[in-house]
Formats: structure tokens, sequence, C-alpha cells
């Protein structure tokens, strides 16, 4: 896929959550969730939607954490996961990397 079909597959999946959206993230794919699906992932809270994010923070990742505690759940984990997930519903997950230099996101 290319950068902008990853990044509308990302979208979608969050939109068309209707039970809850859980991610799983490592440093590269919060910066890049912040970037391109903060939206989207507050539009779907805002409207009772429960998502939250799995993630072995680091200081870094505070000030991004902070712009999205007032809406989703974190949850902090003892491992930063290899590869980013999109779970949503229970059923549709997405896999993807994160950003690398200029790169954005390759969806699987």
């Amino acid at each position: 896929r290319n950068q902008d079909e990853s990044i509308k597959r990302i979208n979608d999946t969050i939109s068309s959550a209707s039970e809850e959206i859980v991610l799983s993230l490592n440093h590269e794919g919060l910066e890049l969730i912040s970037k391109i699906g903060y939206d989207v992932l507050s539009l779907a809270a805002k409207n009772d939607m429960p998502v939250k994010i799995l993630i072995h923070a680091t200081k870094q990742d505070v000030p991004i954490l902070n712009r999205f505690s007032d809406l989703i759940s974190v949850k902090y984990i003892p491992f930063a996961p290899e590869n980013n997930l999109l779970l949503v519903d229970g059923k549709e997950l997405c896999v993807f990397e994160g950003l690398r230099g200029d790169h954005l996101p390759f969806a699987r």
C-alpha cells in the first residue's frame, strides 16, 4: 500500500468501530496515530466509543499521551511491541509500522 492508502485504511478502520477501539503502540506508532488519527479517535471517544491505548511509554511519549488523556484510556505495558496494532470491535485488525524518518505508515 502507498502512504495515502495506509492512512485511509487506518482512519476508515477507526471510523468503522461500533464497540471499542484498542491500539497497541510503540513510540513510532504513537507519533503516527497522533499525526494522522487524532481527529478520528477524538471524535469516536466523544461519541462514547471506548478507546484504549496500550503502550510502553517513555518520557518522550508523555506530551503526546497527555494530548489524548482526556478522551482515551491509556494502559502501560512492560514491553514495546515491534508492530503497531489497531483492533476494532475485536474483529477488524490493522497492523502498521510507525514513522521512519519522513516516511508515513505501511499498513498490512
